[in-house]
């Protein structure tokens, strides 16, 4: 699986963007973000997930993610990255943050 971490921050200012009265800002003054939503996974994707005990699903906002062990989420995206909450050890790919079995293997 070819799938590579996104970090979520911006280029410019190192901020993640957060949720504000006027939507989604990081530091730069006149820069907005818009939430992108995630996506089911590949077929392969899907299966490797739920063999590691995560499962598919979404929220009233239609965003879609996968629930793991230890209350992980794990957001595949369209463009071919990923994320998660909490985030994996720098350098942890895709694979090893799903085959983790303790929580001192992904933080």
């Amino acid at each position: 699986m070819d799938r590579s971490w996104k970090d979520g921050r911006c280029p410019d200012c190192g901020k993640v963007p957060e949720d504000g009265k006027d939507g989604l800002r990081c530091e730069c003054k006149d820069k907005r973000w818009c939430h992108v939503a995630g996506v089911e996974g590949t077929a392969d994707e899907a299966a490797f997930l739920k063999a590691n005990n995560f499962h598919f699903t979404g929220d009233i906002r239609g965003d879609k993610y996968y629930m793991g062990s230890f209350n992980r989420l794990l957001w595949l995206y369209p463009d071919g990255t990923w994320s998660a909450n909490p985030r994996p050890k720098k350098g942890m790919t895709f694979e090893e943050y799903v085959k983790a079995t303790t929580w001192e293997e992904f933080v």
